[in-house]
């Protein structure tokens, strides 16, 4: 299987979402001049595969500055303890960026994106869930769903096993992210309409136990 050298790398610093001690965890956005040993060409990989890398790295930051700033509006524990895993979600992805020498432009500033279309969820969502505590959850269950709708369809796009399996425990990640906030959804009386995936989908996950193994 081609790229399996990579994975050790790219997989260093990653943990199980289910025994994670979040408080423990600190994995900072990499520096743009981060050196990757055995690095390979951009060239190697299709457009597509580069445009998904760097709209998928993108996207997690997206998560991550969206649960920061509803922690710091509501200081429920969910919220901090997924931030924490996005940050390790988007760091996978930059670790395959630096690997493929593809140029990593992603603002390191809260709320700032390349992406429109993400600048712009960005904004809605947060105003969205300052609106009450469900709406905040609610907004964490929309980001997920949709989270997972784009990693499904990125891999039908990419070729290489390295990037593939990346893109597998990031979904396995959002599964599981998807269930803590669902959890935490229902103990306050709310409910979620899947809005991305289809709802077969939805329900098979939030009614089934939290992924264990290798995921993040």
């Amino acid at each position: 299987m081609k790229n399996v050298k990579l994975m050790p790398m790219l997989m260093a610093g990653i943990v199980t979402f289910s025994s994670f001690s979040w408080a423990a965890i600190e994995v900072p956005f990499p520096n743009r001049s981060t050196n990757i040993a055995a690095k390979t060409t951009a060239s190697v990989l299709s457009q597509a595969e580069i445009d998904s890398l760097r709209y998928m790295r993108e996207e997690e930051k997206l998560a991550h500055d969206i649960y920061i700033h509803l922690y710091n509006r509501w200081k429920t524990p969910v919220f901090l303890n997924i931030a924490h895993a996005e940050k390790i979600h988007t760091q996978a992805v930059a670790n395959l960026l630096h690997h493929y020498q593809v140029t990593d432009s992603i603002p390191n500033e809260t709320g700032k994106f390349n992406h429109p279309e993400l600048q712009k969820l960005y904004g809605q969502l947060t105003q969205q869930g300052e609106k009450s505590l469900m709406e905040a959850l609610k907004v964490g269950m929309l980001i997920e769903d949709l989270d997972i709708a784009d990693l499904q369809k990125a891999q039908q796009t990419v070729t290489h096993n390295d990037i593939k399996m990346i893109y597998q425990f990031l979904e396995k990640g959002s599964r599981n992210h998807l269930r803590g906030f669902y959890r935490n959804l229902r103990q306050i009386g709310g409910d979620y309409q899947p809005q991305y995936i289809t709802s077969a989908y939805f329900n098979q996950v939030v009614s089934s136990r939290m992924e264990r193994g290798r995921s993040f």
